[in-house]
């Protein structure tokens, strides 16, 4: 039997602005779907951004109620815009569900 079955996946989602070490840094942490099948996969997306090249590491949630097919997979941008730098980097998971169920996600942070 083929049955699709429905996981829903809930993200504290957040936008954070955190004031470390006298910048302003922004922490956005996002999924690609929020309801999944047993076998499908999904990527949660968490960007550390600031006007510094000198961001802070991130700390991330509990992943058991899920297989990590990926990651952490990383990216970095530096931009000058009219003489002002801002960068950010970003990392992302491809995950998939263990078992049907409800799950959420929790807080990613900012290591300090």
């Amino acid at each position: 039997m083929d049955k699709k079955f429905n996981i829903t996946v809930l993200i504290l989602s957040f936008l954070i602005p955190v004031f470390l070490f006298g910048q302003d840094v922004t922490l956005t942490a996002t999924v690609s779907n929020n309801i999944v099948g047993l076998d499908d996969q999904f990527q949660y997306s968490v960007e550390v951004a600031g006007k510094s090249t000198n961001l802070p590491a991130v700390e991330f949630p509990d992943f058991s109620n899920f297989y990590i097919l990926s990651g952490p997979n990383t990216s970095t941008s530096i931009q000058w815009v009219n003489g002002s730098m801002t960068s950010s980097k970003s990392y992302s998971y491809y995950l998939q569900p263990k078992e049907e169920g409800q799950f959420i996600i929790g807080k990613a942070a900012i290591k300090t």
